[in-house]
Parts: structure tokens; sequence; C-alpha cells
């Protein structure tokens, strides 16, 4: 009896053991598929950097809560879920065996040509894998788009409870000298391009080139590319959009100067003629620029209205 136990024991041991490998073996080959499909290609770009950057105001605690919330052991275990739940294990050695034999023959393929390429799946696993991949796919905005709100509120947060959330960045008390609004550039100095005081040294025109008062819209939100910095989106009505297209023209590589109570508050960047009425300023932006200079612009629009 005592032999039958131990046979049925050690038998039940090895059972565990098979079954542990065998989902070890299951996990390296959805890993391995990943590689391929990356499904979470936008979050793998975000720059983490842009939270060490918070850490003054934002605890440690908080950042590394963030940080572990796209790390590689995280998203590789919302991979394997995601996976699991799409495909069984039989499906899962058979796309994991088809991506094997045609990288055996080309190992310079890209996911788009290996999607598009003849292969030996079913005609049934085909379909089923290039819904799957759509639907799977979906979860790199969800995580994305979860990520930024969680950065957004944060920041938000801390404006909000600041000591000096009333006082305005880069917003001076003395006379104001200029009119507000976009402004040409005439020269700088390009040694300090990558100072602080970069825009300390511009040489603006007298006069404007666009006011306020053509704006239509603007807004600043967390930036669609991996920094963590804000965007602030401009769009203006008919008649700035026609001089801001004839400004830009003019200014092409060029810079243009944003001023607001005789300060230069963000210096844009021209690539191209804009004809559209719409900019998008990008850059080291924080909440709290962002929050500043969109609130004085609005409140500067609604004084030249």
């Amino acid at each position: 009896m005592k032999i039958i136990k131990t046979l049925i024991l050690l038998f039940t041991i090895s059972l565990v053991s098979c079954n542990s490998q065998d989902k070890e073996i299951t996990n390296a080959k959805i890993l391995d598929l990943d590689s391929l499909y990356q499904i979470f290609l936008k979050v793998n770009e975000i720059d983490t950097e842009g939270l060490k950057e918070r850490l003054p105001y934002i605890s440690k605690d908080k950042v590394e809560k963030l940080q572990n919330s796209i790390s590689k052991h995280t998203l590789n275990a919302k991979i394997i879920e995601l996976y699991k739940e799409n495909f069984t294990t039989k499906e899962i050695n058979e796309l994991h065996k088809d991506s094997e034999d045609y990288f055996s023959q080309d190992r310079t393929i890209n996911t788009y040509n290996y999607q598009e390429r003849a292969s030996n799946l079913s005609k049934e696993l085909k379909e089923k894998k290039f819904k799957a991949l759509e639907i799977l796919r979906k979860e790199d905005d969800l995580v994305f788009e979860d990520f930024k709100n969680k950065i957004y509120r944060l920041d938000s947060i801390n404006y909000e409870t600041s000591e000096s959330k009333n006082i305005k960045k880069g917003i001076s008390k003395k006379h104001q000298k200029k009119a507000n609004g976009i402004y040409e550039v005439l020269s700088y100095d390009e040694q300090e391009r990558n100072s602080s005081n970069f825009t300390d040294t511009f040489v603006i025109k007298d006069e404007p080139g666009i006011a306020f008062n053509n704006l239509k819209e603007i807004d600043f939100t967390l930036s669609s590319n991996p920094s963590l910095n804000y965007r602030i989106s401009v769009t203006f009505n008919k008649d700035g959009a026609r001089e801001f297209k004839y400004l830009t023209q003019k200014n092409q590589k060029r810079y243009l100067a944003i001023l607001i109570d005789d300060n230069i508050v963000i210096a844009p960047f021209v690539e191209s003629i804009i004809d559209d009425g719409k900019i998008d300023i990008n850059g080291k932006i924080t909440y709290s620029d962002a929050i500043n200079i969109v609130d004085n612009i609005k409140k500067e629009r609604a004084i030249q209205h």
C-alpha cells in the first residue's frame, strides 16, 4: 500500500511539473510571437525619464507605481493573459510554428509583410488571428491613454495644491511695453539655443504679426508622443488663419515669439507653412506652463474682444 501511495505521489508531482513546464513553454512562445506583433508598441515608447523629472512634486512611491504599471514584467504578464484569452494553446503553437517557418527563410521580415505573406495556417485561424490582433492592439491605446490620464491627474492635483499656484510663470508685473500677441523674431543668440535663457536673447518686431483676438480656440493636453510633456493646441478664426498663413510663410524654419505682458512665454519653431489655422506647440512644456499660458491668452483674447 505504501508503495502504491508513493507511486501516486510521484506521478502527481511529475504531472504538476509537466504542466508547469508546458505553461512556461507556451508563455515563452507567446512572448516570442509578440516580438513580431508588438501589441504594446505605443506604451513601450513612453519616455519614463519624464516621470523622474516630476519627482520634486510627485512622491517616489507614486512614480515607481507608474513605472511598474508599464514595466516589461507587467506588460509581458498582460500580453500572455491577452493571448490566452483570444487563442487556444494549440492555436498559439500553430502561430508560433508558422512564424518560425517564415523567419527561417527570411530574417529581414517586418510585421506588416508578415501579416500579408502566404502561410500554412488554416483559413479559419488566419481570420481569427487578424480579428484577435485588432482587439489586442486596442489594448495599447487603452493602456497608453490610462497612463497619460494618471499623469494628467497628478500634474493637475499638484498645481492646485501648490502654494505657488497663483504665481503665473513667465508673467511679469512690470510696465507693458509691447502689445500681447505673436511676433516675428528678428535675431537671437545661436549659442544660447539649448539654454533656458534662450528666449531672453530674442530681438522681436515692434508690432505683433497676429493678435489674440483672432483666436477661435486654445487648449492643452498631454502630448501624444512618448515624452510626457504637454502640448498647446491653437485654432484661429478665418481672419486669423489667413494672417497666420502669411506669418508662417514669411518665417519658415524660424522662431515665432508669443508675448504676454512683455514676456516671451513660448517660442514655437515654424517647420512649414500652416494654412489651416491650426497649430500644435510641443516642447518641454509642464502642466504649470501650459495652464498659465492658455489661461493668460484666453484672458487677453477676452480683453481684445
